[in-house]
């Protein structure tokens, strides 16, 4: 009973009373409060019992057996060496799966056993089979086909007897082929209506007529293009027919169901035979091989050269180079004539305008380069080829432009993308320009806002100095397939022959693409003046530091003379001092002769390749100088007293394994058999200070592969020492079989600046303050370490730790140390405020957030960038970059104000520490005053695209 009946019940019940009356009044106002409140209760029990009641369980049907007959046909029902099928047949019936209760069971076999075992019902359903009246009499077809396929006939690849459709060739030929009353049913047909006789060799599978059509068996073998011929000659070629699933005769509820899912299957997925056909055969379209007809062959002896127009200034696509044509075409076109002995000569044009111009006066027999638009080939009168590459097109605009595009630059004759341009929805002007420099250095140079260039030209250029403020938005609506166009003036073979080879060439046309997707930089002098500069004056920068710190050891030589015998200790300190000095004067003025020897070189080079091979040297000395810095600066800590250990949770394995997995590839690049063992090593949680124990292995494991030749081996084991020695329960090895050591350099092999001289290691550079930094650090951790060496035997070094282990620790909260560090993803055209003083630190850092095309502005004190923020809209600035060293207003001061400003976007908006500062204590300093990362100078590219990521949560 509803809530409402009971209540209405009871307010008639009130009617019956007079209320009229002093005494029914009272009960008027009982009878209806009780009836409201017995609904309510009528209204609950109700609802309680109908979810209370037992619901009948309903009865899941099991799973239908339905046996599946196999055949071995690579592609279309293969058979993985663990007995699992798969396929093009597999993936169809696994959707076709999804809609029935059916359970597979496959029966192995070939294809006349296969037929018998259906007939006589010991198997179910078959697919990859072709409808003939006679196959009807045996076995039901399902309604709709699973594929279609095309009957080719093929010789061997090496057999010149025969042309393409040489019917009279045909005549007499031995014909390999597998019982199928289908395929001989067409050759018949064939044979009639072209009046030439075949004669039928049998083979029980593919498998084993293919070997003798090799074997010389049979002249030809007929076959569909669902098997793999990469390796024979197509002569001849018949229309698709469909090919459909077969099911036992009595089997009609099999039949039935698998009608109904196939029509689901078309109604939801009506790609998925294409799908499937690209993903197992499309490599056997690209690999085919069309036989030439008499015609054709004909043509080909007499070994015609043909001209081909070519622009010399659309790199990488075609150019020249020292006064060869190169590019794309060139080498598209070499294939070509590999497989047909065509000779190709070039008509080098200045631009595609020329190139345009001199194809209407008749020159040329192929324009090599056209847009993939018919109705423009027709205008050209010629016939466009299949394409050899897709060009992925978009706009390039300046950084920080902001301004609607009114101008676009595009090459002249592209009518395809101004149709393109059109379909956007917007009006521009539209400027021609002869070819894709021409299209960069207009936007460059403010003549338009934007230029319509492909991708890979863009790459092949952008490098340049005048084009560092371009970057290139992708708009896929562009995209462009180009094709050779080819005369109608020309002989109609060649048209004909071209696009039989193009069959043939997918993948030489992915190589081609994938070659010239990297071209090496070819830098002019403005590139070198540019980019040179910063680099120039860093060197200047390091050179007055080690003037310093020569000064400043002199004076400290001379001030330790005067000092009286009184003070004898103090002298001492001071010697030490010294030495420590000369040691780092040494060693800097190593890579610093290097760094300003090679720069002199540099300048006075005349080739390209000799300068970029002094630019590699420089910086392959710079990496050495900062490696030198920063472990000065780190034993400096360590020896003073101010490196303090700060352990925190990591998972060990993991954390181990990272180490290790670092340094795999510069083991790989030496030909280093590298070897890690941690397999036995506990799923565990530990306490460690990551960074120093890191710098333990890292150095232990590189001094290894270092003096390691090239055809050696590197093992690194991290074991559990049970029961624990020495308070050690932790133990690192180290081994190689490289150089070894001498028995007079172990005994100061941790002495600061130690290296062994030693001809073998005359390549190797080092600080020689690693294992000094690695043996302090044992120590801090209360460890030991131990090294056994011998020469030209190798070095085993042993270090035992006391590694603490977290026993109810929540794992979730301990560190994860990945292996893989994947590249860091920054949204494109977000914008970043950068606070720097240094003119050269801010051209840096452009250059650098250039490269994810991300727009930035730059303030030149923490002044002028509290102005700009202030200024900016909200939420326009993704994050800010703070230099903590400026005039006016430093970066701390700059934080701690923007913090306290009265918008939504203050409090929130990440700020990164940028400072050439390296110590710890500035690091906590910043993110004291609101800073959220910090990133050390000079900067390391993957470490400053990463933090910026990680702040932003990308």
């Amino acid at each position: 009973m509803k809530q409402e009946n009971v209540t209405l019940f009871f307010c008639k019940l009130t009617n019956l009373i007079n209320v009229n009356s002093v005494l029914t009044k009272p009960l008027a106002r009982l009878a209806l409060s009780l009836g409201k409140l017995l609904g309510r209760v009528c209204f609950v029990i109700f609802f309680f019992l109908l979810y209370t009641l037992p619901v009948a369980a309903q009865d899941v049907p099991a799973p239908k057996l339905v046996k599946v007959g196999w055949d071995n046909i690579p592609g279309l029902e293969d058979r993985l060496p663990d007995g699992t099928p798969a396929g093009y047949n597999y993936e169809y019936l696994s959707k076709i799966k999804q809609y029935t209760n059916w359970q597979f069971e496959f029966v192995f076999c070939t294809w006349t056993e296969m037929e018998e075992k259906l007939i006589n019902g010991e198997i179910d359903i078959v697919g990859d089979v072709a409808k003939t009246p006679a196959r009807m009499q045996k076995y039901n077809y399902s309604e709709l086909p699973n594929g279609y396929s095309r009957m080719v006939m093929a010789c061997r690849k090496d057999d010149n007897r025969f042309g393409y459709n040489d019917y009279p060739a045909f005549d007499g030929i031995t014909v390999a082929t597998i019982p199928s009353t289908f395929r001989k049913a067409l050759l018949d047909r064939e044979a009639k209506k072209h009046n030439f006789t075949v004669n039928y060799r049998l083979y029980p599978t593919e498998e084993a007529m293919f070997k003798g059509l090799n074997n010389k068996e049979a002249d030809v073998a007929i076959f569909s293009n669902v098997t793999t011929y990469a390796d024979y000659k197509v002569l001849s070629e018949w229309e698709p027919n469909p090919f459909y699933f077969i099911v036992n005769k009595s089997r009609s509820d099999i039949l039935q169901e698998l009608d109904i899912a196939m029509r689901k299957v078309e109604n939801t997925d009506i790609f998925l035979q294409s799908r499937l056909f690209n993903k197992y055969f499309s490599n056997n379209e690209a690999g085919i091989h069309i036989a030439f007809s008499r015609d054709e062959m004909n043509y080909l002896a007499d070994k015609p050269e043909i001209t081909v127009l070519l622009s010399t200034s659309n790199i990488p696509i075609s150019y020249v180079e020292q006064g060869k044509a190169k590019g794309v075409i060139v080498d598209y076109l070499s294939a070509i004539a590999a497989r047909t002995g065509l000779r190709f000569r070039y008509i080098l044009c200045a631009n595609s305008t020329e190139m345009l111009a001199r194809f209407k006066n008749g020159e040329g027999d192929i324009f090599s380069q056209l847009p993939d638009d018919f109705a423009y080939g027709e205008k050209l009168n010629v016939k466009l080829t299949q394409p050899y590459i897709q060009l992925n097109y978009g706009l390039v605009e300046k950084i920080n432009e902001g301004n609607k595009i009114k101008t676009i630059a595009v090459i002249q004759g592209r009518n395809s993308t101004l149709n393109k341009l059109a379909e956007l929805g917007q009006s521009f002007t539209i400027r021609d320009y002869p070819d894709t420099i021409s299209c960069m250095d207009a936007v460059a140079n403010n003549e338009t806002n934007a230029a319509v260039i492909h991708s890979m030209a863009f790459d092949q250029l952008s490098y340049h100095a005048k084009y560092q403020y371009l970057h290139f938005h992708a708009i896929p609506s562009l995209n462009m397939n180009l094709c050779l166009g080819v005369s109608n003036r020309s002989n109609p073979n060649l048209f004909n022959i071209l696009e039989k080879v193009a069959s043939s060439l997918g993948n030489t046309t992915e190589a081609i693409a994938t070659k010239y997707s990297s071209l090496p930089h070819i830098y002019t002098y403005r590139d070198y003046l540019t980019y040179g500069a910063p680099f120039l004056l860093t060197i200047i920068v390091l050179l007055l530091l080690v003037g310093s710190l020569l000064f400043w050891s002199k004076r400290q030589k001379r001030l330790s003379k005067q000092l009286s015998e009184a003070k004898l200790a103090a002298d001492k300190a001071n010697e030490a001092k010294s030495v420590f000095l000369s040691s780092v004067s040494h060693d800097m003025r190593t890579p610093l002769n290097g760094i300003i020897g090679f720069t002199d070189f540099a300048l006075q080079a005349n080739s390209i390749e000799e300068k970029q091979g002094f630019l590699k040297k420089i910086k392959i000395a710079g990496n050495l100088l900062l490696d030198l810095i920063n472990d000065t600066l780190d034993l400096s800590r360590i020896e003073s007293g101010k490196l303090i250990l700060k352990p925190e949770p990591v998972d060990g394995k993991n954390f181990w394994a990272s180490v290790t997995t670092a340094l795999q590839p510069t083991a790989a690049l030496k030909n280093i058999r590298f070897e890690s063992d941690i397999t036995s090593y506990p799923q565990e949680t530990i306490l460690v200070d990551q960074i120093q124990v890191k710098k333990v292995l890292l150095n232990l494991i590189s001094n290894a592969i270092k003096y390691t030749p090239s055809g050696g081996h590197v093992s690194v084991a991290i074991q559990v020492l049970t029961p624990p020695e020495a308070g050690c329960n932790r133990r690192i090895i180290v081994e190689d079989d490289g150089i070894g050591m001498s028995k007079e350099f172990l005994s100061r092999i941790y002495e600061p600046f130690s290296q062994e001289q030693r001809s073998e290691a005359l390549n190797v550079s080092g600080s020689g303050l690693g294992l000094s930094i690695v043996k302090r650090i044992v120590d801090m951790m209360h460890g030991r370490i131990t090294v056994q060496s011998k020469l030209h035997e190798g070095t085993r070094f042993v270090v035992d730790l006391p590694i603490k282990i977290c026993q109810n620790t929540d794992k979730k909260n301990a560190l994860e140390t990945g292996t893989n560090q994947q590249e860091a993803v920054i949204p494109a055209n977000i914008n970043i405020l950068l606070c720097e003083d240094n003119y050269m630190n801010a051209e840096i850092a452009h250059l650098l957030l250039k490269n994810k095309a991300v727009q930035m502005d730059w303030a030149k004190d923490g002044e002028e960038g509290v102005n700009k923020f202030i200024a900016s809209p909200v939420g326009h600035y993704a994050a800010i970059l703070m230099d903590l060293r400026m005039p006016h207003m430093d970066g701390y001061v700059a934080t701690k104000t923007i913090r306290k400003l009265n918008r939504s976007d203050a409090e929130t908006i990440p700020i990164i520490a940028m400072s050439a500062d390296a110590f710890e204590e500035d690091v906590q300093l910043s993110k004291a005053i609101g800073m959220n990362a910090y990133i050390t100078k000079p900067i390391a590219p993957q470490i400053f695209y990463q933090t910026i990521a990680k702040t932003l949560k990308v």
